[in-house]
């Protein structure tokens, strides 16, 4: 069946699919049809600490003796495909990746060991999502031939397509759980993150705030470890990043925070 017919019959299915399992179903069917073995969605957010947290929704349709292998190797906190992933925007060839030649021991390793279960060629795709999360799709194959390889690579932007697609149907459905309800700031830690984007002191802070300097310091170290950072500067990016705090022009702000509610306390 041709590419683009696929691709149609692909995205006329999503719209009218609501249940994950479903939706997973569908999709995998659509990797298949374009000619892979298998299909694996993970979405990955960027504010968790631990690489099996990090993982906050997973459709795998690998072996399950590869994926076993996977996890008890700790893989995922040394695979090139995921940094790949957080690094750029386009579909990308494992072939590709590994013809670098730049490769670690240990990221070698993990094609090394994907290949001994049968996974020797894939095509990841990096989707990138409005609350810091990252998709990571991808189509695999035990593919060893070359032709073979040359045939799936020509579908490597049929399927940027439908896994983007894919990808925003799963979050309208609201089976993403947004990583920020995890950390969900209080009003004045986002108070004392606002101002410390607009380059004031913790000092600076408690005067416009009406608190004390040690408070503010205790509010922004709750927000640094909440944020998974080791320093304000990068707690400041991380948070505008999520839109936490949307940074004003300071020279056109008034002294009164943007977030201060009416009659609270300074605590």
């Amino acid at each position: 069946m041709e590419k683009q017919h696929l691709l149609d019959k692909f995205l006329i299915e999503l719209r009218t699919t609501t249940e994950l399992s479903d939706l997973d179903v569908l999709f995998n069917q659509f990797v298949r049809d374009l000619g892979f073995d298998y299909s694996v969605y993970i979405i990955i957010s960027s504010l968790d600490i631990t690489p099996e947290d990090r993982m906050r929704l997973v459709l795998s349709h690998h072996p399950g003796e590869w994926t076993d292998h996977y996890l008890k190797h700790n893989f995922l906190s040394h695979d090139r495909a995921f940094v790949e992933a957080f690094r750029s925007t386009l579909p990308f060839i494992w072939d590709d990746v590994k013809a670098r030649g730049d490769l670690t021991k240990r990221e070698q390793k993990i094609y090394d060991d994907a290949a001994m279960f049968g996974v020797n060629y894939g095509i990841s795709v990096p989707i990138h999502g409005a609350d810091g999360e990252v998709a990571f799709v991808t189509a695999s194959s035990g593919a060893t031939e070359d032709d073979h390889k040359a045939a799936l690579a020509k579908t490597k932007h049929t399927l940027h397509v439908a896994s983007t697609y894919f990808h925003e149907r799963i979050r309208e459905l609201g089976f993403i759980k947004n990583p920020l309800e995890r950390i969900n700031p209080s009003d004045r830690e986002r108070d004392c993150i606002c101002w410390a984007s607009r380059g004031k002191t913790a000092w600076e802070t408690g005067q416009i705030l009406g608190i004390s300097e040690n408070t503010v310091n205790t509010h922004i170290k709750t927000v640094m470890k909440k944020l998974n950072v080791n320093n304000r500067q990068e707690m400041i990016a991380k948070a505008v990043a999520y839109n936490i705090v949307m940074p004003h022009d300071p020279d056109t702000m008034n002294l009164e925070t943007p977030f201060a509610k009416r009659g609270r306390t300074n605590a």
